[in-house]
């Protein structure tokens, strides 16, 4: 679980740099990796049993705009 939540920060953060820092530039290559891996991180979460630390952590990235706001 700590693994897929790093995951997820780090392709965010990747996201919104290709979004805002207009100096950054990401290869063909280089996406196509970040999508295949993003991808795996998805499917190796989807496997993961039942519990409600995974269900705490959906509902956190559900509500984080509403919550980050605060």
């Amino acid at each position: 679980m700590l693994c897929y939540a790093r995951g997820v920060n780090g392709y965010q953060d990747k996201r919104h740099t290709a979004d805002y820092d207009l100096s950054e530039n990401f290869s063909r290559s280089d996406v196509l990796t970040l999508i295949s891996e993003a991808q795996s991180q998805v499917k190796a979460f989807e496997a993961l049993p039942a519990s409600d630390e995974k269900r705490f952590f959906l509902s956190c990235l559900w509500a984080w705009k509403e919550l980050a706001n605060r």
